[in-house]
């Protein structure tokens, strides 16, 4: 399916359901899914569930539970990543490598006497890491703390 297709379907509450549900990883079924998302309706919850299925990336059990079947790369979603049923936003792994390095920084490379290179270092690398930690939560809030 054409990624304009997936945007069109995958925005709204249709987004919130499917969010919902990578995040749970089990099977859900409607009237819990209603009730997480404070919907007004089951049959509002069922009609974005069946485009979902349509979609390919929610799938339903025998059981009337429904489960998120991929994380589909999507206008909204192009920025995470789905490993082992954990998903991340792609700013944490820039995030743990800019610290990583501060603290290799400022631990292996520590000199005897503070110089105005490493000084500078310090302060880039820890501006760096600042930033993308604030840009990973922003990206964590905005879709998975809502």
């Amino acid at each position: 399916m054409q990624s304009e297709e997936i945007d069109k379907i995958l925005r709204g509450k249709a987004l919130k359901i499917y969010l919902l549900l990578l995040k749970s990883g089990n099977p859900m079924g409607v009237r819990e899914i209603q009730r997480r998302l404070n919907f007004s309706t089951p049959s509002l919850v069922v009609y974005h569930l069946n485009k979902l299925i349509d979609l390919g990336i929610v799938s339903k059990t025998e059981n009337d539970l429904y489960y998120a079947t991929e994380l589909v790369k999507s206008t909204y979603l192009r920025d995470f990543i789905k490993i082992k049923g954990f998903i991340f936003p792609r700013f944490l792994f820039y995030s743990v490598f800019s610290t990583t390095a501060l603290l290799v920084l400022l631990i292996r490379f520590r000199p005897l006497y503070l110089t105005a290179e490493y000084v500078f270092s310090v302060v880039i690398l820890s501006i760096f890491s600042a930033l993308m930690w604030g840009e990973t939560y922003r990206f964590w809030r905005r879709y998975f703390l809502e």
